[in-house]
């Protein structure tokens, strides 16, 4: 195959694949549907990898200034939303006469991208993964043989697994155990998706056939010897059983994609706008997620169904980005005319 170093059509696809099953996630669907969507991080992750690899080719930034970039491109957003949001529950819950729906250590943990209001934790993971993707991409051009890359991956995979077993059998106390667990485990094991991510321009159609059947041989042994489990339940921190489901269905659907007819079909203008929007859709969505959960009750028409919940988020959603986006397009609309 072909190592492409303009943009990819199937990462566009596929991350907006991996925006809508997220938001069907928050929508709460029955067990199946939960279940069936539940690869739709490790797709992220997984992208995370593959679009850096390409950017790399492209352009070669300083480690420091490319640090900056990711900082203003992660996790200031998700403090500049993180006050919108705050601010926007403060003004309802003054209207309607309530107290405020979070408390003080509820919005620290928010800030710390730690728990707080949930959701925005992913933005910490990948974070730790844009760190470390440099000297990933330059362990992955050292090592020019595809099965000895493999296989310190493998080897990587056998240390995580020991971390996550002293984990759970050496129990830490306070903030050593969240550093632990959100920073190390996490940061580790999202990592090691990246890392294969970034090796898939490397690979033949028919070996991303392989490495599909691969992980879902993988996930159907795993999913006997947890009797059934979803994988949700081995998310936090995630292990194999989580993750070899995660990479059975990224490998196939980037396997499906490397076909002209597919990926005709499926990159359309919409399709390419959830992807370049992915990461501000996802910040929109929580709003809409949050007003079920506080108002849910006095909604039965909107909270009452996956279905009705899915499109409420979803269309709230892109409907708070059509607002976001809203001055920038009206400022560009006004310097157009002015410039004619």
């Amino acid at each position: 195959m072909k190592i492409p170093v303009s943009r990819d059509l199937r990462i566009d696809v596929l991350r907006a694949i991996a925006i809508i099953c997220i938001v069907v996630a928050h929508s709460m669907p029955n067990t199946f549907i939960f279940q069936l969507r539940n690869f739709d991080v490790t797709l992220m992750v997984f992208l995370m990898g593959s679009s850096f690899y390409l950017s790399s080719q492209k352009k070669n930034l300083p480690y420091r200034e490319y640090l900056i970039k990711r900082f203003n491109r992660l996790i200031i957003p998700t403090w500049k939303f993180l006050i919108l949001f705050f601010g926007v529950f403060f003004v309802i819950a003054l209207i309607f006469h309530q107290h405020y729906y979070f408390g003080v250590r509820n919005i620290l943990s928010s800030f710390l991208i730690i728990n707080g209001i949930g959701y925005v934790w992913i933005m910490r993971v990948f974070f730790i993964i844009a760190v470390f993707n440099p000297l990933i991409l330059l362990i992955s051009n050292k090592v020019k043989n595809n099965t000895i890359y493999f296989l310190l991956l493998t080897v990587s995979y056998i240390i995580y697994a020991i971390l996550l077993y002293i984990d759970r059998h050496i129990h830490f106390s306070g903030a050593a155990q969240k550093i632990f667990e959100y920073y190390i485990a996490e940061g580790f094991g999202y990592c090691l998706i990246a890392a294969l991510g970034i090796r898939i321009y490397h690979l033949k159609k028919k070996q991303l056939l392989f490495f599909s059947t691969i992980f879902f041989v993988i996930f159907s042994i795993l999913f006997v010897f947890h009797k059934f489990a979803p994988t949700q339940l081995y998310k936090y921190p995630p292990t194999l059983y989580y993750f070899s489901y995660g990479l059975f269905v990224s490998y196939i659907l980037f396997y499906f994609l490397s076909f002209n007819l597919p990926l005709k079909i499926f990159s359309n203008k919409f399709v390419i706008y959830l992807s370049k929007k992915s990461l501000d859709l996802y910040y929109c969505h929580i709003i809409p997620i949050y007003i079920i959960i506080l108002f849910g009750s006095k909604m039965a028409i909107i909270s009452g169904s996956f279905i009705t919940r899915f499109l409420f988020i979803l269309f709230i959603g892109l409907f708070l980005l059509y607002l976001k986006e809203w001055p920038a397009r009206l400022l560009n609309k006004h310097r157009k005319n002015f410039l004619k």
